[in-house]
């Protein structure tokens, strides 16, 4: 499932809107909570990125609770975590990790398995 899917399936579970600026995918428009689509397939990892997280945890922060959504198996499978639960798995992981993918972005690969 790609992330577009994904996010459709998230927005239609937890009836959800897309989410302006784009450091989030959706919002509740009834509580303001933002939510964060990841979607991987179930032997791989979801990749986090620092200045999005760190986009998160400021709007939770601030009293807008914030989430990210994991999806996997095809949509089969899916699991809501707030921003400061994967905080401490990040931690626990070690922290950031510099990206070849976006330049002077730090990510994040976590297995499937750590966050489902």
């Amino acid at each position: 499932m790609n992330g577009t899917d994904a996010e459709r399936l998230i927005a239609r579970k937890y009836d959800l809107e897309p989410f302006s600026p784009r450091w989030a995918d959706l919002q509740n428009p009834r509580t303001g909570a933002v939510y964060e689509v990841k979607s991987a397939q179930r032997d791989r990892e979801f990749r986090l990125w620092e200045d999005q997280h760190r986009s998160l945890r400021a709007s939770d922060n601030a009293g807008n609770t914030a989430y990210y959504a994991f999806v996997t198996d095809g949509g089969r499978t899916y699991r809501t975590r707030r921003v400061h639960t994967v905080s401490d798995v990040i931690r626990d992981r070690g922290g950031w990790n510099e990206s070849g993918h976006r330049r002077d972005a730090r990510q994040l690969k976590i297995p499937v398995e750590a966050l489902i």
